[in-house]
């Protein structure tokens, strides 16, 4: 083999070894999904409690997501926006809507004095969803970052 192609062979290896890396550091343990999905039942919820505990429940949900950057750049080094341009923005786009209809359903309780089991159920619902839509979220990221290395 000739040296051009050793080093262009040693260059591959590398970005694919730098894939793999990337690809690791960007990967989320599974409690994260989970906490995702907390956070977010949590902001479905809320809309239908009276103004006080709306307020309490609102605040452990921004620590929530405070607590969660933090532990994310401890980890690896950095927190990935879930509001970016490429083939994840559609995820989270359909995540935000169908978590704003939760919250809707939610709101029913506090306007219409619908049984707080309405509230109950959306935030099953949102956590679900959002827990879902969470990893969903990270496997159209992941692949996308391959791409975009290997292009």
């Amino acid at each position: 083999m000739s040296m051009e192609a050793n080093e262009a062979k040693a260059a591959l290896g590398s970005i694919e070894e730098t894939q793999e890396k990337l690809a690791a550091a960007v990967a989320c343990p599974p409690w994260r999904h989970l906490a995702f999905g907390l956070i977010m039942a949590a902001l479905v919820v809320q809309v239908a409690l009276p103004t006080p505990l709306q307020f309490g429940l609102l605040a452990c949900a921004m620590a929530g997501v405070a607590i969660v950057a933090v532990s994310d750049r401890r980890r690896k080094g950095m927190f990935v926006n879930g509001w970016r341009r490429g083939p994840t923005l559609p995820v989270s786009i359909a995540m935000m809507v169908m978590l704003f209809g939760l919250m809707f359903v939610a709101s029913l309780v506090a306007w219409d004095g619908a049984p707080f089991w309405y509230a109950a159920l959306a935030g099953a619902a949102a956590f679900v969803l959002a827990t879902a839509g969470s990893v969903f979220w990270q496997r159209i990221y992941v692949r996308a970052l391959g791409q975009k290395l290997s292009a």
